[in-house]
């Protein structure tokens, strides 16, 4: 496991790496603690606002404003608006106030129609409330440690403070041999440590001086049925002001990460009309990547869109620094592992020959076609959600029965905490689960402690009104990638045209039907 001690001896040895540790990172606390006693933290900035501290790494944005009530609106990371057409987080922030004021829903339809990596929220006096972006890319962690409130993008940075204590469940759990399927991440809400959690997407949450609690805000109702085309057309639109005010807002400076798939492609469409300006690229960090790079150059070349293949090769001296790197990655994401060797190599590459100050990814597009589906090989699943079938798609336990008992308790409990009585009648559960919590606990925990080292990272489709338009569509259009298809065909038919299009990577017909007799015998066995 790695630890503080770890940390900085290596920004000894590398003091180049010392501004990666917690990079993009902030604190907000009621405790007067002074961050500058860590050495990787003497160039953070502290400013305070109401009765908390507010901690921001040097490479982090804070806007805030208050109202002529006093109440202080703030915004940590980036967002824009692609229903007002806004890329501005000042002029954003102005609108949440002022919406506020009007009433609690269409302040959170503000909040609904931004799209970003960030967390916002609203301080009042010594009360606080707030919310992360649609798929909480900008991970959080809060807790009430030794009478203070502690919210921080990571674990490992309020550890650093008060010294918190790990749980020996989590420990058990990263050291069991499987544990690195399927990514890093934990059951439910938990951190690394006991009694900090991490900030559950699509609620919002309150501290009143004393405690933390959390309220659901979507899905606030059950969707409407709406003719195909027309939320295809929502989508587009949608999409494609997103593309737009990326350009609008980093301009050269932004390049859209493009492989063969169905996401990248879809982001590609979007631009549609900045084809001339927008550039695209890909990487190969191993021999399997060479087909997504391929695919992607063709592609490319048929749109007549500037693309790049960055091949990681490293020298001698960066690939010395490559364990040192997954050390920084490792505690970035709260000292949980599951660092692959070839990302860690595609960051130390980056952060030596950076390329781009934004890179465009088209992560959570997932989100929208129905991929527990794809991975189960299942057209339908149970009503009723199980805590079991939490433990079967986190990870393979196999006969390991004590780990999977302590799992299953671990995801009952994050079940009757965010999942009251009548939300899955909004939504099903195999929607909510792997927005919520398959996407927030893993690839989240990636995008801060990982892939934003080399450079800011931005995402299109984090978006709430544009992810529940996904999933108005219906389930059997969305496990055919219906929505990808038509969006592309409607915005940039040339893509489809050129008939290309690359399996995600590392899935394939045998490993779905591995996946498939997994489900089928650990979500009945009985103990």
């Amino acid at each position: 496991m790695i630890n503080r001690q770890d940390i900085e001896k290596i920004i000894t040895r590398r003091p180049v790496f010392s501004d990666l540790v917690f990079q993009r990172g902030f604190l907000i606390t009621t405790s007067d603690a002074d961050l500058t006693k860590i050495s990787f933290c003497r160039k953070w900035v502290k400013q305070q606002l109401g009765s908390f501290f507010i901690w921001t790494h040097p490479n982090t944005n804070l806007f805030h404003t208050t109202d002529t009530n006093g109440k202080l609106f703030f915004l940590i990371g980036h967002a824009y608006d692609p229903v007002k057409m806004v890329f501005k987080e000042e002029d954003i922030i102005q609108e949440l106030s002022s919406s506020f004021e009007t009433d609690p829903d269409a302040y959170q339809d503000v909040i609904d129609g931004l799209t970003g990596i960030f967390l916002t929220g609203v301080i009042d006096g010594s009360k606080f409330r707030f919310q992360s972006d649609a798929v909480s890319m900008y991970a959080s962690f809060s807790g009430i440690i030794d009478g203070q409130f502690y919210l921080s993008s990571h674990s490992n940075l309020v550890e650093c403070l008060t010294g918190i204590a790990r749980d020996p469940y989590v420990d058990e759990l990263v050291e069991y041999k499987y544990y690195p399927y399927f990514g890093a991440s934990l059951p439910g809400v938990m951190s690394a440590y006991r009694g900090l959690e991490r900030t559950q997407c699509n609620s919002e949450y309150f501290y009143n001086g004393q405690a933390i609690s959390s309220a659901r805000i979507y899905p606030r109702r059950k969707p409407e049925a709406r003719p195909y085309r027309d939320l295809i057309q929502e989508i587009c639109t949608l999409l494609e002001n997103n593309m737009t005010l990326i350009w609008s807002k980093w301009g050269e400076k932004a390049a859209l990460s493009l492989t063969g798939g169905r996401d990248s492609t879809t982001s590609l469409a979007g631009a549609h009309n900045l084809l001339s300006s927008i550039r695209t690229f890909s990487h190969v960090s191993c021999e399997g990547e060479q087909m997504d790079a391929s695919a992607a150059e063709l592609i490319s070349k048929a749109v007549h869109v500037s693309h790049v293949t960055y091949p990681i090769r490293l020298s001698a001296e960066e690939q010395a620094e490559c364990e040192d790197m997954g050390s920084i990655i490792d505690y970035n994401m709260g000292s949980i592992g599951g660092i692959k060797e070839k990302d860690v190599r595609t960051i130390v590459y980056f952060f030596h020959h950076p390329k781009f100050e934004v890179e465009i990814k088209s992560w959570v597009d997932e989100i929208g076609r129905a991929r527990l589906h794809k991975r189960y090989l299942k057209k339908q699943f149970p009503e009723r959600l199980k805590p079991r079938y939490l433990t079967t798609v986190y990870k393979p336990f196999g006969l390991n029965r004590k780990l999977v008992r302590k799992t299953d308790k671990a995801f009952s409990a994050y079940l009757d905490r965010f999942y009251p009585t009548g939300t899955f009648d909004k939504r099903p559960w195999w929607d909510l689960i792997y927005w919520e919590y398959l996407w927030a606990s893993n690839e989240a925990l990636h995008l801060l402690g990982e892939h934003m080292l080399p450079a800011l990272v931005t995402i299109p489709f984090n978006n709430r009104i544009l992810l529940d338009t996904m999933l108005c569509v219906d389930l059997e259009k969305r496990i055919d990638d219906s929505i990808q298809k038509d969006v592309i065909e409607c915005l940039l038919p040339a893509i489809n045209q050129t008939g290309v299009h690359v399996k995600d990577f590392g899935w394939d017909r045998k490993r779905e039907l591995a996946e498939r007799l997994y489900w089928e015998v650990q979500t009945k066995l009985p103990f």
